[in-house]
């Protein structure tokens, strides 16, 4: 799902440590994602991953488990689903390892419940999961409940290769501060 950012919001104290140095406004064409080492089936090193090399039940499959660990709080599961060393960079940031990811979100919101909205498997191979996350921080005792997505590079064994995550800061932010409650 876009988001609609920008600057604002001074809830920034209650995210994730991760998530300080992340911009308000997602730069997808930046590409600041360092991609992970994978070779390509011709042997020319780094590469995408072929968009027909996929099962999209594999894919799918690849998805609901990834999400069943995000909620099972324990980052090796997590990490589990990406190629060794996996990295993920949210809203245009510095890509940063997805076990260190996944326990800052743990950290900071106990009891986090990751819904998966859809799955969008594109014709350059490339995958968008869509997801909601719900939890109440840590810091302020708020709830939230954000959508984003990310956008996966699938590598030739079917695990995560790079990842590239969105959200919408402006209203997380907002989020930890009043909560879900729109009209705070």
């Amino acid at each position: 799902m876009p988001s609609s950012q920008g600057e604002g919001g001074n809830g920034s104290a209650a995210r994730p440590a991760l998530l300080e140095s992340q911009p308000a406004i997602a730069r997808e064409a930046q590409g600041t994602l360092a991609q992970a080492d994978i070779a390509s089936p011709k042997g020319g090193g780094y590469g995408r991953a072929d968009p027909m090399a996929h099962d999209p039940q594999q894919i799918e499959q690849l998805a609901r488990t990834y999400t069943d660990a995000r909620c099972s709080r324990d980052p090796a599961r997590v990490a589990d689903h990406y190629v060794p060393g996996g990295m993920i960079a949210i809203n245009g940031g510095d890509a940063t390892g997805i076990a260190e990811v996944a326990e800052a979100f743990i950290a900071a919101f106990p009891d986090i419940e990751i819904f998966m909205d859809d799955l969008v498997l594109r014709e350059d191979g490339s995958v968008e999961y869509r997801w909601t996350f719900t939890g109440t921080s840590a810091e302020t005792g708020k709830s939230v409940r954000v959508p984003g997505y990310e956008e996966w590079t699938i590598a030739p064994d079917g695990l995560i290769a790079e990842s590239r995550g969105h959200y919408d800061h402006v209203e997380y932010d907002r989020q930890l501060q009043y909560g879900t409650d729109p009209a705070a």
